[in-house]
């Protein structure tokens, strides 16, 4: 079930956010981010929307949002530095939502002992399949990569792989709940 489409304050501006809601108690809280916006990433962009959907459906409480610059989101692209103001401002605004469920900070992720999920297109044209696998060995354990075949990038067409590998992934995951 999604919320209507709402803003959250972010550091260059709001940011445009919609948030997808479990039919029960959420039992994780997740931040979903969108492609590159300079590679037409949005909120809605259909494998952001399939992965929410599959997070939704095993009961996760999902943030989309717009990057600065995209949709109704105020700002314009920063080469990055930016964008990840956003995306803290966005895990800010969750981790306040639902203060009892544990927060995941990625910058830390090749420390932590914490499970990975990573879903990698196999004709990504921007991030190589061989780097995302080297990423993935240095990885501590619990971890698990998917890869969606013939995909690439935005998962043209394979949107729907994604939700569904999200799903399958994370539907036995025992997590916090509220």
């Amino acid at each position: 079930m999604s919320e209507s489409l709402r803003e959250i304050p972010g550091p260059a501006g709001p940011l445009e956010v919609l948030m997808d809601l479990p039919a029960g108690t959420p039992r994780a809280a997740v931040v979903f981010a969108h492609p590159l916006p300079t590679h037409g990433g949005t909120m809605h962009t259909k494998v952001v929307f399939q992965g929410a959907k599959g997070l939704t459906r095993i009961g996760c409480a999902v943030l989309r949002f717009n990057f600065r610059g995209v949709g109704r989101s105020a700002g314009t692209w920063d080469e990055g530095r930016g964008e990840m103001a956003d995306y803290r401002a966005a895990i800010d605004f969750m981790a306040a939502q639902y203060p009892d469920v544990d927060r995941y900070e990625f910058a830390s992720v090749t420390l932590s002992t914490k499970p990975k999920f990573i879903i990698h297109g196999e004709r990504d044209e921007l991030i190589s399949l061989k780097a995302v696998r080297e990423f993935y060995a240095r990885l501590h354990e619990p971890k698990e990569l998917v890869e969606i075949d013939r995909a690439n990038h935005l998962f043209d067409g394979q949107a729907s792989e994604v939700g569904d590998a999200l799903e399958e992934l994370l539907s036995d995951y025992s997590c916090k709940t509220l």
